[in-house]
């Protein structure tokens, strides 16, 4: 797993039903706590002649969780491809793992292809097997660990498209978790899914965070931006101000990047306390999940 600069302007057992072992664990923890897991320097991007990100310097840390909150077309998505080197930018360093986990937005995904879970999960190998290489025993432990992992061991041999939202989310979190990568990369994971199944992912999130994953999430959810995440990015072409949620609780900064007046909701959820349960250690309780 290399982690030098990149410059961006340049038949073996199958193993199938091999159960996870007990000491098994997709989670690696940091190998040094003071290097960042992930590291963007100076990026700028260009998308159809526009400059979409400008001087981006930002830092992920091992076993952090950090929210990207910005309005639409701020560039959050831009800024994930970025850091996994799927977009070209006209300047600037990425720094980190070149295999970083990464669970897309829903609907980027075909739910009514007729596959199994399992079978998703272990295609989030892919990068470790490559195109030729049959997975193995120990493949598919990986597998049965990551299903574990997201409470979906025993929904593996269903296919995709008798899952609820909620399952199918966690699903692409599975998927991202099998490449065994010390980072994990979230676009929109919250959409078109309830409050519960929201606050059960999030929990989730902040869970691996604790492993020791570097766990980067673009959202739209603010309450759990502002009160489960353990730093938040303000995404506006750029990085208009990052810190711990409590550090960015002014609403001139909000009002500015969202282009928001005074007496708007948001601005007034700022003023309210941090009651989110992931941020007080509790993690909330599983129950049925909606079927959105």
């Amino acid at each position: 797993m290399s982690a030098t600069p990149v410059s961006l302007t340049t038949g073996a057992d199958t193993g199938r039903g091999a159960p996870a072992s007990a000491d098994s664990s997709v989670v690696r923890s940091a190998t040094s706590a003071s290097a960042p897991a992930l590291s963007l320097r100076g990026i700028e991007v260009e998308l159809g002649g526009r400059t979409v990100l400008r001087d981006v310097d930002l830092d992920v840390h091992h076993g952090e969780l950090l929210a990207l909150v910005g309005p639409n077309g701020a560039g959050k998505t831009t800024l994930l491809r970025t850091a996994m080197r799927l977009q070209r930018a006209r300047r600037g360093t990425v720094t980190g793992p070149t295999r970083l986990g990464y669970v897309p937005q829903r609907a980027e995904f075909a739910w009514d292809f007729p596959i199994s879970v399992e079978d998703v999960v272990m295609s989030g190998r892919t990068g470790r097997l490559g195109l030729l290489r049959r997975p193995g025993t120990a493949d598919w432990r990986v597998v049965r660990a990551a299903l574990e992992r997201v409470d979906l061991d025993a929904l593996r041999t269903r296919t995709v498209g008798e899952l609820s939202g909620g399952q199918r989310q966690r699903v692409l979190v599975a998927r991202a978790l099998a490449l065994e990568s010390s980072v994990l990369l979230l676009d929109e994971p919250f959409t078109g899914l309830d409050m519960p199944t929201q606050d059960l992912l999030t929990a989730l999130f902040a869970e691996l965070a604790r492993d020791g994953l570097a766990v980067v999430m673009s959202t739209h959810d603010l309450v759990s931006a502002l009160d489960a995440s353990d730093r938040v990015a303000l995404i506006d072409g750029g990085i208009a101000a990052v810190g711990r949620p409590e550090e960015l609780r002014d609403p001139a900064l909000w009002s500015r990047v969202f282009g928001i007046r005074a007496g708007h909701p948001l601005l007034r959820l700022l003023e309210a306390p941090a009651v989110h349960p992931v941020r007080a250690g509790i993690m909330p309780a599983s129950g049925p999940e909606s079927p959105a």
